[in-house]
């Protein structure tokens, strides 16, 4: 049994033969599975590109320039052409 704690999504494009299915969860809660809408599946990809985008956009704001091993140097991102480019 995987118990680490980290919460998993499982998806399937599969349209045919769904069914109930029982699944035990640290042997405390049930989560019954079933199938979802075409439009409700296209609406939780649409989520996901969006908090990806925003995740992105964080990580670009918040990046400074910094200097690494050897000298190498990652600069950043000036805020003004990031706010251009989007």
């Amino acid at each position: 049994m995987h118990t680490s704690g980290d919460p998993i999504l499982v998806c399937s494009t599969a349209a045919t033969g769904l069914r109930s299915v029982g699944l035990v969860l640290l042997e405390i809660d049930e989560v019954a599975v079933s199938g979802a809408s075409d439009s409700l599946v296209d609406d939780l990809f649409a989520a996901v590109i969006d908090a990806t985008e925003e995740a992105i956009v964080n990580a670009l704001v918040a990046a400074r320039t910094m200097v690494g091993r050897f000298g190498l140097t990652a600069r950043a991102v000036p805020h003004d052409l990031l706010r251009a480019a989007l």
